[in-house]
């Protein structure tokens, strides 16, 4: 069973999926304003991972409830995601995603390389994960 698929597993047994979270693994889901505030969202997780050790980012998981709750999926495009993530980076930063179904949720698995470069968001944030969280790095 390969990490990504332990995470999901103890997350779809109930453990919330913000504690099963890592320096290299983040939940997420569509916000509420729509496509383009969940691109600016995504675009800032993988900054952290990039300005980092690389990781996963995977879109339609909620942090709470732990269990089948927590599967809430994904609508959004996969081609569309990564367009979007490539233009809000500076300087672009390309990411891979690939569509999973689990649980009866599509779910997309963004894996995002260890940077060569320090990246920055389209509104100029050097972000930097550490631990499970995404943090502000000094310039």
């Amino acid at each position: 069973m390969s990490g990504i698929d332990t995470a999901l597993y103890k997350v779809r047994s109930g453990t919330f999926a913000d504690s099963v979270e890592s320096s290299t693994l983040d939940f997420k889901t569509e916000k509420q304003g729509g496509f383009k505030e969940t691109a600016v969202d995504l675009a800032e997780a993988c900054v952290c991972f990039a300005n980092s050790t690389g990781g996963i980012v995977v879109l339609g998981i909620k942090d709470k409830p732990g269990g089948a709750d927590a599967f809430v999926g994904t609508s959004i495009n996969a081609d569309k995601l990564r367009s979007a993530i490539y233009d809000r980076t500076e300087p672009h930063l390309t990411v891979s995603i690939e569509e999973v179904h689990y649980e009866g949720s599509r779910l997309l698995q963004i894996t995002v390389p260890e940077g060569l470069e320090v990246y920055s968001t389209s509104q100029g944030e050097y972000r930097q994960r550490w631990m499970s969280e995404c943090c502000q790095r000094p310039v």
